[in-house]
């Protein structure tokens, strides 16, 4: 009986541990995870972590554009001042050359780091501040930036799968091509009245 309840006293802490950390993206920490660009415009978002039971040595992480936004959003800048994960998996060089920044679906690097110092405890940690830009040619439309594979490594250094967070990006028309637009039609309006 007794090694029937061993294994499964291990699955449901492995299962409440998962539950027990997440990921957030949004602009600021606790804001909403959205924003409203015009093509190729830049935006930051800030990627934070809160554990309410486990404590972390590191994080692994890539961002995606998965579906229309695919290969639409590239990766621009990391800032990880104040962080909880200062030691860089991979060094911003690397990171953000052309090939490597393109969210296509995702990066190719690791954006993660290591806890510095050692490990962090309970509670909301800064991981980084990105800043994501749209390619010129996107067209108007709602896309999703999200992690992915992202995962914490514990006190043990064994890897635990975290939840997915999105961020919503809508992309509306520039202001002057809506006002060409604009003027367009009316000039049509007042050629139809003559």
């Amino acid at each position: 009986m007794k090694i029937c309840l061993i294994p499964v006293i291990a699955l449901l802490a492995a299962a409440s541990a998962q539950g027990a950390v997440s990921l957030i993206l949004s602009d600021n920490v606790g804001a909403p995870n959205s924003t409203t660009i015009a093509p190729g415009e830049s935006f930051s978002v800030t990627l934070t972590l809160t554990s309410t039971a486990e404590a972390t040595t590191g994080i692994s992480y890539l961002l995606a554009a998965f579906g229309p936004g695919s290969g639409l959003f590239q990766v621009t800048a990391r800032d990880v001042t104040g962080s909880a994960f200062g030691d860089l998996v991979t060094s911003d060089g690397i990171a953000f050359s052309a090939a490597n920044a393109v969210l296509d679906p995702t990066n190719d690097n690791d954006l993660g780091g290591l806890a510095d110092p050692a490990s962090t405890g309970i509670g909301t940690y800064l991981v980084a501040t990105l800043t994501i830009q749209s390619l010129p040619g996107i067209t108007p439309g709602n896309y999703v930036i999200s992690t992915s594979d992202a995962f914490i490594l514990d006190d043990a250094f064994d890897s635990i799968t975290v939840s997915q967070p999105t961020y919503e990006v809508v992309v509306v028309p520039e202001p002057s091509a809506a006002a060409a637009l604009s003027l367009g039609l009316a000039a049509l309006v007042i050629r139809r009245r003559r």
